[in-house]
């Protein structure tokens, strides 16, 4: 049986990533850090809740502990969103995105690195719409593809 982490499964896209795996027969290590969500994935068929904080970098270094030597994929999908025109965020909320949705995730990824050498697995990152999109209240920027600066 193929074995997966995935991270952020306590609800929303991280959730229905852990109940297709565990459906489709992959074992499934779920991460989440509210006790609630832990017992919750407990439940399911194939799952294993895992505890993790993926800002921790204590928990990181202990996550194979609980893992199987060999994993099969790792689905990277915590993640936040902080919203608003650039002008009025914070510096340090931007900084908690990037470290929870960008340096947090690769931390995870090279903690698993050696399994999923091993099995020849996948590594995903799931991304948010958000880039592409705006919210109202905020002027659209548009976005410039490359392609459409390549002449022709």
């Amino acid at each position: 049986m193929p074995s997966v982490l995935v991270t952020g499964a306590g609800r929303g896209i991280g959730l229905a990533v852990t109940h297709r795996m565990s459906e489709a027969g992959w074992t499934v290590y779920a991460t989440a850090r509210s006790e609630s969500a832990l017992a919750r994935l407990d439940q399911l068929h194939h799952v294993h809740a895992v505890p993790l904080d993926i800002t921790d970098r204590t928990a990181i270094a202990a996550l194979p502990r609980h893992l199987p030597a060999r994993l099969d994929a790792v689905v990277n999908n915590a993640g936040i969103i902080v919203s608003g025109p650039v002008e009025g965020l914070a510096i340090e909320d931007l900084s908690r995105q990037l470290d929870l949705n960008v340096v947090s995730q690769i931390a995870v990824t090279q903690a698993v690195l050696p399994a999923i050498r091993a099995a020849h697995g996948r590594i995903v990152f799931m991304s948010s719409v958000s880039g592409l999109i705006t919210t109202p209240r905020h002027r659209r920027v548009q976005r410039i593809e490359i392609r459409d600066r390549i002449p022709r």
